[in-house]
């Protein structure tokens, strides 16, 4: 039984990154558009934190049980096999998908609540604030595609087309 927990806890990861992601990309930001500029801004601060240290926390999850995963589940000569191709597809979207979440939390997210301030108190003082919106909401459109992507790659892994011949 205790075999299994480091893939529930890989699964347990995995919901825990896409879920919060589908949620924010579905329903939080667009209800934003009813807010104000000054309660949107305090708000996606806010939450933007929360979402920092569990999406931190999930990718972190996912690489160390990930790994864990390959020692246990990886066919031997895994590239005679789909298997092979399949993960390798899968790591590298993984690596894309931390790659564009640490440039939307380092960079873009807080520009974009800095902007969000400044627009706060003066509108005409943050005039780049549509387009941080707009780099924003592409960054997360193509983390949450790249996301899904994963779990579409983890599926076939646990498919039997993943052992056809490669």
């Amino acid at each position: 039984m205790l075999e299994a927990l480091p893939y529930w806890l890989h699964l347990i990861a995995a919901a825990a990154w896409v879920g919060p992601q589908l949620m924010m990309f579905l329903v939080v930001v667009p209800g934003l558009g009813a807010l104000d500029t000054g309660t949107r801004a305090r708000f996606l601060a806010r939450i933007s934190v929360r979402f920092g240290w569990l999406g931190a926390a999930s990718l972190a999850l996912l690489l160390l049980t990930g790994i864990d995963n390959i020692d246990r589940y990886a066919p031997g000569r895994m590239f005679e096999f789909r298997y092979g191709y399949i993960l390798a597809v899968k790591l590298a979207l993984f690596g894309i998908v931390t790659v564009l979440t640490a440039l939307h939390s380092l960079v873009v997210g807080p520009r974009l609540l800095r902007l969000q301030e400044l627009a706060a108190h003066s509108p005409d003082s943050a005039p780049g604030l549509p387009r941080a919106r707009r780099a924003s909401a592409l960054l997360s459109a193509l983390t949450l595609v790249l996301s899904l992507a994963v779990l579409f790659c983890a599926a076939l892994l646990r498919s039997r087309w993943a052992f056809g011949p490669a």
